[in-house]
């Protein structure tokens, strides 16, 4: 397999020279993924302005038109608002593959609708470049959407918006058309700099991010297989093991997880262990990797300290289907009472029926099993 040189736009490693030298810009640089140029003072503070010109009036178009359709009627802002999260979403979806956060623990139902809609909220209302990271908009959804806004949301708002006003016996609007109209252009144009200014002095590297179709499952993958370094350890199973920290929805092929894991033993064995080989680590993959991707040892571990407390012992020779059934079946049934879990494992008959045989003999001969 041949090896591709790592992205470094969005996930750079702790090594990676787009890091800024200037200790007192790393907070700004993090939040922007180190667009922001970190040795040319000049172009530090020309990409600064522009991207608060940019979002200044980016707002303030976006409050013009807000306004003034909310003055024509208050139900309709609503319902536009509504069609345009939902437009997002979907795009978004399209994009990703995914509509769930990819962040571990925040990936559930609620907390992922919620998300979502920050992300809407967000793209309508202030674009930080932040957004483009692919696990959020991603560069060709943000500039989409950034697009969508200033060139067609903004001035359709306020079309329709001053159109019911004039419609009223008695306008609502203290201010003609022709004002309107004429802040929301110098608005526009205004961000339309500020944006260009944000281009032109940027990293170089960095200006396909703001336009590049890159789904975080693909990103994931690509740096699955190419990146060798990581905040913790170094190296490709150090890499790895730091990738596993997102949502398991957005991890690499079953395939690619099998050869993985199966230097699991070697990694528990090594002393001392590799530093990133953590129980956080361990926990991880025991939690939410597919069983089929486990191997065998650990899957036959992992039941032995399941089943009746530890107490009973898997059968060497049972089948890896078995194992794995199990394995998800524990995940599922992990409070159910013994007799239920013993039932609901599709385990061997024989393995159940011995454990209750030894307590029943404990039983008769007066001992506790």
């Amino acid at each position: 397999m041949t090896l591709r040189a790592p992205r470094p736009f969005y996930l750079p490693s702790p090594s990676s020279p787009l890091l800024s030298s200037n200790p007192s810009l790393d907070s700004c640089l993090i939040l922007t993924f180190r667009y922001i140029p970190s040795t040319n003072q000049y172009r530090q503070t020309m990409v600064t302005i522009g991207t608060f010109i940019f979002i200044g009036s980016y707002l303030i178009a976006k409050m013009i038109s807000v306004s003034v359709v909310r003055t024509g009627s208050g139900n309709l802002i609503a319902i536009w608002f509504a069609f345009e999260a939902i437009l997002l979403m979907s795009l978004r979806f399209l994009v990703e593959g995914e509509w769930r956060l990819s962040q571990t623990g925040l990936d559930g139902v609620a907390a992922s609708i919620v998300g979502n809609i920050c992300f809407c909220l967000g793209a309508f209302a202030a674009p930080f470049p932040y957004f483009r990271f692919p696990a959020y908009l991603g560069g060709r959804l943000w500039t989409t959407s950034v697009t969508w806004s200033l060139v067609i949301s903004n001035p359709l708002m306020l079309f329709v918006g001053l159109r019911m006003d004039s419609a009223k016996k008695e306008p609502d609007l203290a201010w003609d058309a022709a004002d309107f109209i004429m802040g929301l252009m110098l608005s526009t144009v205004a961000a339309l700099i500020g944006l260009l200014l944000m281009v032109v002095h940027m990293n170089a590297t960095h200006r396909k991010t703001f336009i590049e179709f890159l789904p975080l499952k693909v990103y994931i993958d690509e740096l699955w297989d190419s990146r060798t370094s990581a905040p913790v350890g170094t190296g490709m199973s150090a890499s790895r093991a730091h990738l596993l920290k997102f949502s398991r929805r957005y991890w690499p092929a079953l395939s690619k997880l099998k050869v993985y894991l199966g230097d699991w033993d070697s990694w528990s064995a090594q002393r001392p262990q590799p530093e990133w080989f953590t129980q956080d680590f361990q926990q991880r993959v025991v939690s939410n990797a597919d069983p089929s991707v486990l191997p065998r040892n650990l899957l036959k571990n992992l039941m032995s300290h399941t089943m009746f407390g530890g107490e009973l012992q898997v059968d060497p020779d049972m089948h890896d289907d078995i194992l794995e059934d199990m394995v998800r079946s524990s995940r599922v049934l992990s409070h159910v009472s013994m007799k239920d879990l013993s039932a609901s494992f599709a385990i061997p008959v024989h393995l159940a029926a011995r454990k209750f045989k030894a307590i029943e003999e404990h039983n008769a001969s007066g001992a506790s099993p």
